[in-house]
């Protein structure tokens, strides 16, 4: 039996991107109708290049949703991290005080980083935008609680569906950070 799993597009995994050089122009409000798309965050928020992975994520999804399409956001295992970057330093191990580093190089987002995050968050909410977590990625960074004070759904608890074939079936396409 031959199985289409088409439509799961990684971004940031690449050294190189084709970048166009025309002008850049805004996508009519309606043209991805009826289109799907998941936005897939798995880049964890300390340390590395997730930053960027994060902020490009969020302004791809406002994009395709003023475009028309339904959106979906989902964080997966150190991607988690994102939505509560107040929280996510409890994931640092503690120093050998047992005090947990608030800055430095085991602590890279400062408390500007964390307020942009927050409100990048607030904007895909505000836009009607799905927001999910993994249930097991949250429970590992003890997040869960936190994240469902926050109204964020989680998926693949035990014995749930795989959640990115069920997506995948329902038509939508995947997009990796």
């Amino acid at each position: 039996m031959n199985r289409n799993l088409g439509g799961i597009i990684a971004i940031g995994l690449v050294s190189a991107l084709a970048v166009s050089t025309a002008p850049a122009q805004q996508s009519p409000a309606g043209v991805l109708a009826g289109k799907k798309i998941a936005i897939l965050v798995v880049q964890e928020a300390i340390g590395g290049q997730g930053s960027g992975r994060f902020y490009t994520a969020v302004k791809f999804a406002k994009q395709f949703k003023k475009a028309g399409a339904e959106v979906q956001m989902l964080f997966e295992g150190g991607g988690v991290q994102w939505l509560s970057l107040r929280d996510a330093e409890e994931v640092v191990p503690p120093d050998k005080d047992g005090k947990l580093p608030t800055k430095g190089p085991r602590w890279g987002p400062h408390l500007t980083h964390i307020q942009r995050a927050e409100e990048k968050l607030g904007e895909l909410k505000a836009a009607g935008i799905a927001v999910r977590a993994s249930a097991s990625a949250s429970q590992h960074f003890k997040m869960k609680d936190k994240l469902k004070g926050q109204n964020v759904r989680h998926f693949d608890d035990v014995g749930a569906p795989d959640e990115l074939p069920q997506l995948i079936a329902q038509g939508y396409q995947i997009l990796v950070f």
